[in-house]
């Protein structure tokens, strides 16, 4: 911080840290919470939010979310590579990357889980964004 502080300009320049909005997830290195729910995609979640926005994310479900825990290591990295370059000529690079990056809203031990509601660290934060850029000059297009 000391060497990027020292760059700003205090006449127009502010810095608003927030540390540790999941805390469990900064103890346990994840970043999902301790509900498996991914802080990110749990950010723009509202009362007329389609859980069905990422359909891509159902055909991937085999391989992203095996049904069993591993038994042998090296046949399960085989099963997991056959189905995973079945997958991306199936569905191709394009599709599967947007099924597995856009997240998902219904299987909450499944892997990229964006909650089904909005998470009280979401709206800690949805409150404290606007107080903290109230009145910004902001040249970089948001949201």
């Amino acid at each position: 911080m000391d060497d990027f502080a020292s760059g700003l300009d205090a006449e127009n320049t502010g810095i608003l840290l927030v540390h540790a909005v999941n805390p469990w997830g900064m103890k346990n290195l994840r970043r999902v919470n301790e509900n498996n729910v991914d802080i990110n995609r749990n950010f723009h979640w509202d009362e007329n939010f389609d859980p069905q926005i990422n359909p891509d994310y159902e055909p991937l479900m085999p391989l992203l979310n095996p049904p069993s825990p591993l038994s042998n290591q090296l046949l399960s990295d085989a099963d997991f590579y056959t189905r995973f370059f079945w997958s991306l000529i199936r569905f191709g690079f394009s599709r599967m990357r947007q099924g597995m990056a856009n997240g998902q809203y219904r299987h909450p031990c499944g892997v990229y889980f964006g909650g089904n509601a909005t998470l009280e660290s979401t709206q800690f934060m949805r409150g404290l964004l606007p107080k903290a850029f109230d009145g910004v000059f902001c040249c970089v297009r948001c949201f």
